[in-house]
């Protein structure tokens, strides 16, 4: 979040907040899912995938278009479209490895599976699977679920509070309730008046599920 805020100009002059969101998204999903956020809207990191994001979209935006060729589609060539999905598969698949050495980890020394540690998706998916392709396959799906969706409320609940200046007041006020503190999950759910907000800001979205299956 302090890196999408850093992107926001402090001039007053005007920012398209929709890219910036669909970043925020994919970083914050692939830290909870892979352990590691891909960093896509911070500049010259050296642990960022700086393709992913860019991948990653192209992907999706010409998956609608390969529907529509129906039965013809394996007769269609795009060379971008398959380097998208070498690169997000590629992405993944650093993680999976990890994933599947932590399962052999905890196989080999069973008192590790009593410690607590971080939450991670993927660790937590190989104590169920050691498939690679189940692994990255599903934690996939997620991140598109976790990404497009997510950036998609942020972005439209964003535009109609710049135009309810009475909205946007009364949310700030139940935002400062908290006294600066930051909120963990359940004081979020106290929030009544943020729920109503963020139900309210939610579009009428058809996710695209069949991403994977034309890679």
């Amino acid at each position: 979040m302090q890196a999408l805020i850093r992107r926001v100009p402090q001039d007053g002059s005007t920012v398209d907040l929709q890219p910036l969101f669909f970043n925020f998204t994919l970083d914050a999903s692939t830290e909870l899912l892979f352990g590691e956020s891909a960093d896509s809207q911070v500049p010259g990191s050296e642990t960022g995938d700086k393709d992913l994001a860019e991948a990653f979209d192209y992907g999706l935006a010409t998956v609608k278009h390969r529907m529509f060729l129906g039965r013809l589609m394996p007769f269609h060539v795009d060379a971008k479209f398959q380097q998208a999905c070498k690169t997000v598969r590629g992405f993944a698949d650093r993680y999976v490895q990890r994933a599947t050495e932590y399962r052999r980890s905890l196989d080999a020394h069973p008192e590790k599976k009593e410690a607590k540690e971080r939450y991670i998706f993927l660790n937590e998916l190989a104590k169920s699977t050691r498939d690679p392709e189940v692994l990255r396959d599903e934690t996939l799906h997620i991140l598109y679920a976790g990404r497009d969706t997510t950036a998609g409320v942020l972005a439209n609940t964003f535009h109609a509070l710049g135009r309810h200046p009475q909205v946007w007041k009364k949310l700030r006020d139940e935002v400062d309730t908290l006294g600066g503190v930051l909120p963990d999950y359940e004081a979020i759910r106290n929030m009544p008046y943020l729920k109503g907000v963020i139900n309210e800001g939610k579009p009428a979205c058809a996710p695209v599920t069949m991403l994977l299956q034309s890679c």
